[in-house]
């Protein structure tokens, strides 16, 4: 543009390239702003961002003369997207909480807490049968009802044993654990609520329920972001913005994305690190009378191997 100034060239294909230039101006800086989205959690930062790309009818992919910015505008619509989603939740937990504190009031929070450290039913269950073998016990409540007695003793023994897994899954069970835990509850004959003779198993069994589900769900959403940034690694083996690999292999590494996607932008980055400083070096010397400059600048392309 310089060079038609010049010379005073004029024309629709000056005219197309004074436009462009103007555009990239304008993307080129946003597009940095993009970049930096992955590490974003502030909701008005990144609803500052949107309305500058919507003024600039880049929530438009055609609008984008940047190869990259369609998938960078896609990650901000997506941050935003989660951001809000967590505020409504949080919102409603928050309201449910509430809701439930002024309903059940301290006694439900107590509860629970009592299940959890609840012990020593084993020396009452080795005391009441020890009681039941006593011989007068026979002739007191005949051979029927002792054997019932001794028979239901035996239950909450079994139970007992249930119940100290499932206090530990309840706290501190991961899936796997809680997984192993409610196999030997469901083998146990144990996986229905009313047949617990111990009222704290059956609020155990559901407690380790919800945190099961609770689990899944965050392992389907680790999952599911761990697929976007692998498919985030595809797409930019395309590019030469080393920011935003570098952002993107970051992210990677959090989460423990690997795999030859991650080595492939890993590699590409390395290797337009080095390419940069000697693609520029060669612009520079296209307008530089210095050989002593030109063959330096030689040595290093071809000890580079980019001969």
């Amino acid at each position: 543009l310089v060079q038609s100034s010049a010379y005073n060239m004029k024309g629709d294909l000056v005219d197309a390239l004074s436009q462009r230039c103007d555009k990239l101006r304008v993307q080129i800086p946003l597009s940095k702003e993009l970049k930096h989205v992955v590490a974003c959690d502030d909701a008005a930062e990144l609803d500052d961002i949107m309305a500058k790309m919507d003024g600039q009818g880049l929530d438009v992919p055609a609008t984008w003369l940047l190869p990259e910015g369609p998938m960078l505008y896609a990650n901000l619509a997506h941050a935003v997207m989660d951001l809000s989603h967590a505020k409504g939740l949080r919102k409603r937990d928050h309201t449910l909480k509430a809701a439930t504190k002024k309903e059940a009031g301290p006694q439900v929070e107590d509860r629970e807490l009592a299940d959890i450290l609840k012990s020593g039913q084993d020396d009452r269950i080795k005391g009441f049968k020890a009681l039941l073998g006593v011989e007068t016990m026979l002739v007191v409540l005949g051979k029927p009802l002792l054997d019932k007695l001794m028979e239901r003793c035996g239950s909450i023994e079994k139970q007992a044993c249930i119940l100290r897994s499932l206090q530990k899954g309840a706290v501190t069970g991961n899936l796997e654990e809680l997984n192993g835990i409610l196999l030997k509850v469901a083998k146990a004959g144990l996986d229905n609520a009313d047949v617990w003779l111990l009222p704290e198993g059956a609020r155990l069994l559901a407690r380790n329920h919800n945190r099961q589900k609770k689990l899944e769900e965050d392992a389907q959403n680790l999952a599911n972001l761990k697929g976007d940034i692998l498919a985030q690694l595809q797409q930019i083996t395309s590019t030469v913005d080393i920011p935003a690999m570098k952002a993107l292999l970051a992210l990677a590494d959090v989460y423990s994305v690997k795999g030859k996607e991650h080595e492939a932008v890993r590699d590409r980055c390395k290797a337009l690190e080095m390419q940069v400083p000697l693609v520029e070096a060669l612009f520079a010397c296209g307008v530089t009378d210095d050989e002593a400059h030109l063959k330096q600048v030689m040595a290093k392309v071809q000890e580079a191997g980019l001969t």
